[in-house]
């Protein structure tokens, strides 16, 4: 049987897909026609005769009416081919490492995420509580206070506590967990303090306890402090004095003098009986008292260490010089008491807070030695109450 039909059949098919492919190549500029190079000889797959070319008739020949043949087209042709496919390639190679780089970022934050909120449950924060949810990127926002430590507030219920889900810790730690931003705060202890910022880092590292708290920290508690004198009505027994005032360079005379100067003043200019004073030397914090009215100096330290010798100078100094103004020549006397002791290096701060809240809440402007000869360490639950007392009063002037 004749199959030659079924052989030009076969023929004319792949002929016709050729063209197809070749004219779908030239829309997106894959394949450009050129001279003798065009869409029906790369379908037929086989050149032009030497002698002749399709479709323009006899006396023409490839020469005479395409020019000179040249070696290059093929070679430009695969250069362009091969730039484009490195193109691809390269963009496939960065659409690969962007999908994992970002599937590793997920997994990375996924990770952080738990072990923060193990470390949460440690803390006692209710396991039903859903941070992801109340947590927005953006700037904080107001948040409800519950305890004011105002002294025009309604006292807050004892039982605030039991009826809450969330205290007051943990609200201002879903409020700043995942923030990078300083948040400004007033200074109501320090009227010369015209702005003053909080960064988000410190205020995580005092909610969660693992930390060794910094300057912003007690500048804030002082002012939580003038809050609570006002509110017990001690306004005229206690001062407090900021702790950057008393910061000074050992090797700086200059300093040492702007220090004592700015103690001196504020004797001369609040006439309090005792003046709290948190004081940071070499990363330990100490509380110094000075008592102008009983000619008395007091140092509570954590570590049942003594101030150093600078500071010593500096703070006699100053009552020295307040007391010649006052008429009294008598030295002053110092206090170096054995209060409660702290187990680590990192909680000198949460001391010094525990100190100044003792005597203020109890009206403490005297026996020095006899009310702080206790060198028992703070609990757990001491700890999380300044805290909470902290982040209260925070709240509270936040959202003034």
């Amino acid at each position: 049987m004749d199959r030659s039909w079924m052989k030009a059949n076969r023929l004319s098919e792949e002929f016709d897909n050729g063209v197809i492919e070749f004219l779908q190549w030239t829309f997106p500029g894959t394949f450009v026609p050129q001279g003798r190079d065009d869409i029906l000889t790369r379908a037929i797959g086989i050149k032009e005769h030497g002698g002749r070319v399709r479709g323009v008739g006899p006396g023409y020949t490839l020469s005479n009416y395409f020019g000179r043949s040249s070696r290059l087209t093929q070679t430009i042709d695969v250069n362009q081919h091969l730039s484009q496919l490195q193109t691809n390639l390269e963009r496939e190679i960065k659409e690969k490492f962007d999908a994992e780089f970002e599937q590793k970022m997920t997994v990375e934050r996924e990770l952080m995420q738990q072990a923060f909120l193990d470390k949460l449950k440690t803390m006692g924060f209710s396991q039903t509580l859903q941070i992801n949810e109340e947590i927005e990127h953006s700037s904080p926002e107001k948040v409800v206070v519950h305890g004011s430590t105002k002294g025009s507030c309604t006292a807050a219920q004892e039982n605030y506590k039991e009826d809450l889900t969330i205290d007051n810790v943990q609200k201002l730690l879903c409020m700043v967990w995942r923030s990078e931003e300083d948040i400004r705060i007033p200074l109501e202890h320090e009227p010369n303090t015209a702005r003053f910022f909080i960064p988000a880092k410190c205020i995580r590292e005092l909610l969660v306890g693992n930390a060794w708290l910094d300057f912003s920290i007690l500048q804030l508690w002082c002012t939580c402090m003038h809050r609570l004198c006002i509110s017990r009505n001690r306004s005229k027994v206690f001062g407090i004095l900021d702790p950057v005032c008393l910061d000074f360079n050992p090797t700086d005379p200059s300093t040492k003098s702007k220090v004592q100067g700015h103690i001196q003043t504020r004797l001369r200019d609040l006439n309090k009986v005792c003046y709290l004073a948190p004081y940071l030397f070499k990363g330990h914090w100490q509380l110094i008292i000075i008592c102008p009215k009983d000619n008395s100096l007091v140092v509570l330290c954590s570590m049942h260490r003594d101030l150093n010798e600078g500071m010593i100078k500096i703070v006699s100094k100053a009552l020295e010089v307040h007391q010649l103004c006052q008429g009294n020549r008598k030295k002053a006397k110092w206090f170096r008491p054995k209060p409660r002791k702290q187990p680590n290096g990192n909680d000198c701060g949460y001391y010094v807070m525990k100190n100044m809240l003792d005597i203020i809440s109890a009206n403490i402007t005297k026996s020095w030695m006899e009310v702080f000869n206790d060198p028992t360490a703070l609990t757990e639950d001491d700890l999380y109450d300044l805290r909470n007392q902290w982040a209260t009063c925070f709240l509270d002037l936040y959202n003034t």
